[in-house]
């Protein structure tokens, strides 16, 4: 779903599974296990899983 973090800076750590993470402006990131994404605050966007299995992170998220 497209959400996105009020004065929250979230990074999340891929621990299993590959997609991509779409933004509201219609840009991608692909993503495998061991990337580190950044997404700023106040950025609608949302996560999609492509792969055959169940996709695991550790989010981490800051007060922007």
């Amino acid at each position: 779903d497209w959400h996105d973090h009020d004065k929250i800076d979230e990074f999340f750590l891929v621990l299993r599974g590959t997609g991509y993470i779409e933004f509201e402006s219609g840009a991608k990131i692909d993503y495998k296990p061991d990337d580190l994404i950044y997404i700023p605050s106040n950025t609608k966007h949302r996560i999609e899983n492509t792969s055959s299995v169940e996709n695991e992170f550790y989010f981490i998220r800051l007060d922007a």
